[in-house]
C-alpha cells in the first residue's frame, strides 16, 4: 500500500476530529434558530374549568361543586364514588364530543 501523501497525513487528525463534532452549524448569535414546525402543547381549557369548580382544591368535583346538574354528574362519575376526577371529565368529553 502506498504511503499517504504528506498533505493528507496532516489533514487526518482534523478529519477525524471533524467527524466527531456536530454536523449542524451553530445559529448566528443575533438570529433565532429556524422553527421545526412543532406546536407546543397547550393546556386543556377544561382543566381550568375543572379547577374553578373544585372550590376546596382537593382535585375532585362533588355534587355540590359540579355545575352540570345531577343527571350529568351521574354520567361522568364512571366509578360511582360520588366524585368526578379530571380524568373522568376528560374521558366523558372525549366519548361525548357534542355535549
Amino acid at each position: 500500500m502506498p504511503p499517504f501523501p504528506a498533505c493528507l497525513s496532516a489533514l487526518a487528525p482534523a478529519l477525524i476530529l471533524g467527524a466527531c463534532t456536530s454536523a449542524v452549524p451553530a445559529a448566528a448569535p443575533d438570529r433565532q434558530p429556524a422553527s421545526t414546525g412543532a406546536v407546543a402543547a397547550q393546556p386543556d381549557p377544561r382543566a381550568g374549568l375543572f379547577a374553578r369548580q373544585d372550590t376546596n382544591g382537593d382535585g375532585l368535583l362533588t355534587p355540590d361543586e359540579f355545575r352540570g346538574g345531577p343527571a350529568r354528574f351521574g354520567l361522568i362519575d364512571r366509578d360511582e364514588n360520588g366524585a368526578i376526577t379530571l380524568t373522568e371529565l376528560l374521558s366523558y368529553d372525549a366519548m361525548n364530543p357534542a355535549q
